[in-house]
């Protein structure tokens, strides 16, 4: 018998987390582009950080046959070589009116292809957190680069950044904190019952 669904998160319903998120009207709006192997990995953030933001939205991009556009209003967060580091002085000297923030979602490695598919990347402005804190993310999936962040976790710590009420962050964390706890639940259940 097929598992039932839950149309708002995409996981079956026996693991569905809606009722842990709590939305966010961020003023900010942000852009994913997240690669297409990352679109039901259960452990991908992506999907959480879309359902927690009211100014959000994924789109979808498969790198080996696609590629997808940047717009004149697009600041990319990614850690190019001369991507400026987002600081109190940046935030204060920048214009920032009506800009949107882009996200890639993926693997490193999924993360560079997608940056190879943007038509006019020679075109984008970049970004990059100054955070240095360990991701809490590193207990589901592992990765040996420095500074990495899950993509709920990056976000949260730019809308921070630039001046988010701390309320807003906090509803933030504790989503991201249940989140985390769900799924390490579910990692040590799935070792006793592998048909969760």
């Amino acid at each position: 018998m097929a598992r039932q669904i839950c149309e708002r998160c995409y996981r079956p319903q026996t693991v569905c987390y809606c009722s842990i998120i709590k939305r966010v009207d961020n003023p900010f709006s942000i852009r994913i582009i997240q690669h297409k192997l990352e679109q039901f990995k259960a452990k991908g953030t992506a999907r959480l950080a879309e359902l927690s933001l009211d100014n959000c939205d994924i789109e979808i991009v498969d790198p080996n046959v696609e590629s997808w556009m940047l717009h004149a209003q697009d600041i990319v967060l990614f850690p190019t070589d001369d991507a400026t580091i987002l600081t109190s002085d940046y935030i204060e000297t920048a214009d920032l009116t009506n800009k949107r923030f882009v996200i890639l979602d993926g693997t490193w490695r999924q993360a560079n292809q997608l940056m190879r598919a943007c038509q006019n990347r020679h075109k984008a402005s970049f970004i990059a957190l100054g955070v240095t804190d360990k991701s809490l993310y590193s207990d589901l999936r592992k990765t040996k680069k420095k500074g990495a962040f899950s993509t709920f976790e990056a976000i949260t710590y730019l809308l921070a950044d630039l001046g988010c009420q701390s309320s807003q962050i906090s509803m933030l964390e504790h989503t991201f904190k249940h989140f985390l706890d769900f799924q390490l639940f579910i990692q040590k259940k799935n070792k006793h019952d592998p048909a969760i």
